[in-house]
C-alpha cells in the first residue's frame, strides 16, 4: 500500500526532479549504466522538470557523452514559454561554444523574448559581451545605467567597467555605491573582489573583516584564501587551500584549485582533478594554459630517472622543456656545432615600470639565457625610445 501511494505521488515534476539528482549521482560516480537508466528515463520527461532543476540538467549535459540528449534537452529548453535570466545564459553559453556568430545571434533573439521584461537588460550585456566583447557590454551598461535604481545594476555596471580592465574604476565606483546600500551583500562581494582586482589589498582586508559575521564558514575560508593570494602569501595559502579543497567539493573542481595545484607543483592531485573540472567547464585539458603548464612540468619530471614516458607530441610542443632534453644529448652540444651565418633569434618582454613585482620578474627571468636567443625587456620609456621613428628605429634591441 505504502509502495503504491509513493508511486501516486511521485508523478510530473517530482519524479522528474528525481531522475535529475539520480542521473547526477550517476555522473559523479561514473556508473554509466544507471546514467543511461537516468537519461533514459527523463526522455519522456524533459517538459515536466521544473526551471531550477532544468538549469542543473542543462549544465550536466555539458560532459555526458549522450549528444542525441543533449540535444533533445536544448530543444525541450527552447520550447518553453519562459526562462530566468540563468537558464537563458546558460543557452546562450551553449551556442556560443557550438554555433556560428550569427546562429548565436539568433539564440540571443529567441531566448531574450522569452524572459521576463524586469531580467533583460541584465541579459543584454552578458550577451554582448559573449558576442561583440566586452568593450561593447561596458557602453551599454553606461548608457543603460547612467543612475543606478538598485545595487544588481551598479554590480553589473561595476562588472562591465572590470572586464574592460578598469579594476581601479570600478572599485572606486563601487565604493560611492555601497553608500547607498550598506547591507546587500551581493554589492559588499564584489567590492571585495574589485579591491582585490585592483591591487587594493589593504581595503579588501578591512572589507572581509566587517563583512566576517555575516559569511558562512565556507564563504569565509574561501575569501581569505583569495586575501591570502592577493597579499602574495602563497606559503600561508596553501594549507588554506589544502582545506579547502577537501572539504568543499565545489571548490575542488575550480580552476582556482587547480590553478593553486599547478603553482605548487602537485601535478598528480592536477591531473586527478582536472579532467572533471575540464568537462565541467566544457574545455579540452591541453587546450588550456593550466593545461599546457601541467604538461611542461610533467615532462620536466620524466627526465628524473623514475620520470615516465616522453611523447614525440610532448617534444614537438614545449619548447622549454624539450630543450633541456636536447641540450644534454652530445651530439646536440652547443660547443660541436658549426657553421657560419646563423641568425639570432630574439625574445622582447614588456613590463610598464623599471620595477617588475617579484612574482612578475621571476617568470621573466626564466626566459633569460637561452641558448641561441637574445633577450630585451622593455618598460614604457624604452619601448617608446625603439619605436621612435627614425634611420636605426630597429635595427637591433641592443641599440636600446
Amino acid at each position: 500500500m505504502t509502495d503504491t501511494c509513493s508511486r501516486q505521488t511521485l508523478t510530473g515534476s517530482n519524479r522528474a526532479v528525481l531522475w535529475v539528482r539520480y542521473l547526477e549521482l550517476a555522473d559523479k560516480t561514473g556508473d554509466l549504466d544507471r546514467s543511461n537508466r537516468a537519461i533514459a528515463a527523463l526522455r519522456g520527461q524533459l517538459n515536466s522538470v521544473p526551471d531550477h532543476m532544468f538549469l542543473r540538467l542543462l549544465r550536466l549535459c555539458k560532459h555526458l557523452s549522450d549528444g542525441a540528449f543533449a540535444a533533445e534537452v536544448l530543444t525541450a529548453c527552447f520550447a518553453r514559454s519562459r526562462m530566468d535570466g540563468k537558464l537563458a545564459t546558460e543557452c546562450l553559453n551553449w551556442a556560443c561554444t557550438t554555433l556560428g556568430h550569427q546562429q548565436a545571434q539568433g539564440v540571443e533573439h529567441r531566448v531574450l523574448s522569452k524572459m521576463d521584461p524586469a531580467s533583460r537588460q541584465g541579459f543584454a550585456l552578458t550577451a554582448l559581451r559573449l558576442l561583440h566583447g566586452p568593450e561593447d557590454a561596458y557602453r551599454a551598461a553606461r548608457s543603460g545605467y547612467p543612475r543606478t535604481r538598485h545595487a544588481q545594476e551598479a554590480v553589473l555596471l561595476a562588472r562591465a567597467l572590470s572586464d574592460t580592465g578598469r579594476t581601479t574604476l570600478s572599485a572606486r565606483y563601487l565604493r560611492r555605491v555601497a553608500r547607498r546600500w550598506p547591507l546587500d551583500m551581493t554589492l559588499q562581494d564584489a567590492m571585495f573582489r574589485a579591491f582585490l582586482n585592483s591591487g587594493d589589498v589593504a581595503r579588501a582586508r578591512d572589507l572581509l573583516t566587517a563583512l566576517a559575521p555575516y559569511l558562512s564558514d565556507t564563504q569565509w575560508r574561501s575569501r581569505s584564501l583569495d586575501l591570502l593570494k592577493g597579499e602574495g602569501r602563497y606559503k600561508d595559502a596553501w594549507p588554506q587551500h589544502q582545506a579547502l579543497e577537501r572539504d568543499d567539493a565545489r571548490y575542488a573542481t575550480s580552476f582556482e584549485c587547480l590553478r593553486m595545484n599547478v603553482f605548487f607543483g602537485e601535478i598528480a592531485e592536477f591531473r586527478r582533478l582536472a579532467y572533471e573540472v575540464m568537462a565541467k567547464h566544457r574545455h579540452h585539458l591541453r587546450a588550456t594554459f593550466l593545461g599546457s603548464v601541467v604538461d611542461e612540468k610533467r615532462i620536466y619530471a620524466a627526465q628524473q630517472p623514475e620520470g615516465g614516458e616522453i611523447t614525440r607530441h610532448d617534444v614537438a610542443s614545449y619548447y622549454h622543456p624539450a630543450a633541456e632534453i636536447t641540450r644534454r644529448l652530445p651530439q646536440m652540444n652547443p660547443d660541436t656545432v658549426t657553421g657560419q651565418g646563423t641568425p639570432v633569434r630574439q625574445i622582447h618582454q614588456y613590463w610598464d615600470k623599471a620595477a617588475v613585482p617579484e612574482m612578475v620578474d621571476q617568470i621573466m627571468q626564466s626566459w633569460q639565457g637561452i641558448y641561441g636567443w637574445s633577450y630585451q625587456r622593455f618598460t614604457r620609456k624604452t619601448a617608446l625610445t625603439w619605436l621612435r621613428p627614425g634611420p636605426c628605429s630597429f635595427a637591433r634591441p641592443s641599440d636600446v
